[in-house]
């Protein structure tokens, strides 16, 4: 799941590959560590990762919601300060008409609910994949995939990322676990909006498919 902005203080234990944490489960250590050294293979990702979490911690219950096992959270305080400097800055990337969106440049921390624990070891590793997808997810990445759904568009970017690091395995058995409807569906699965059917491709785009439209639902 993608960002809420509620500023969290980080209780700091001995940090993981040089991210601050509270977690002490040696378990759940081990699964942090595995994620951040498949990515490390990647410096661009591992540089962008370090630069914008502030730290991964346990909480109780994440947003009130007992489903919600993980969550990347943007550091409200950074993103209004990133909206004033862009309004003081009369210079623009080339790229793009529009303001950047702080979601995608600010630093957040990184929130595991103290259930995940218990998860076996794929689901774990899959959903520290995922979290840290989101982290690493580029402003142009999403919009290329924002069409459709938004929230769709984030997690696909997510998973995406995910797979890029070598976790295609675990994502897709964790998959079956999520709901589908807030996570959209994985590489070559198929889902409907009010009807009209998309399929994921191997890039993670929706593509249409309107032979295979619900005109019912």
């Amino acid at each position: 799941m993608m960002t809420r902005t509620k500023r969290t203080k980080v209780q700091r234990t001995r940090p993981i590959l040089g991210v601050a944490t509270d977690i002490t489960s040696p378990r759940l250590r081990r699964a942090i560590t595995r994620v951040f050294r498949a990515i490390q293979k990647h410096p661009k990702d591992w540089a962008r990762l370090r630069r914008r979490v502030g730290g991964i911690l346990l909480k109780d219950l994440i947003d009130n919601d007992p489903s919600c096992l993980g969550m990347w959270e943007t550091d409200p305080r950074a993103k209004e300060l990133f909206y004033a400097e862009q309004n003081q800055n009369p210079f623009m990337p080339k790229w793009r008409s529009l303001p950047l969106d702080p979601q995608f440049h600010v630093p957040g921390l990184i929130l595991l609910s103290s259930e995940v624990d218990r998860l076996p070891w794929p689901r774990l590793v899959a959903l520290i994949a995922h979290e840290c997808g989101h982290v690493v997810t580029r402003e142009r990445e999403f919009e290329k995939r924002d069409g459709c759904s938004s929230e769709w568009a984030s997690e696909l970017c997510a998973d995406r990322n995910a797979f890029r690091w070598g976790f295609e395995r675990e994502i897709r058995a964790h998959a079956k676990h999520r709901d589908f409807t807030h996570h959209a569906v994985l590489p070559g699965e198929m889902i409907w909006e009010n009807g009209i059917a998309f399929i994921v491709d191997r890039h993670f785009y929706l593509r249409r498919c309107p032979e295979r439209d619900d005109p019912e639902n």
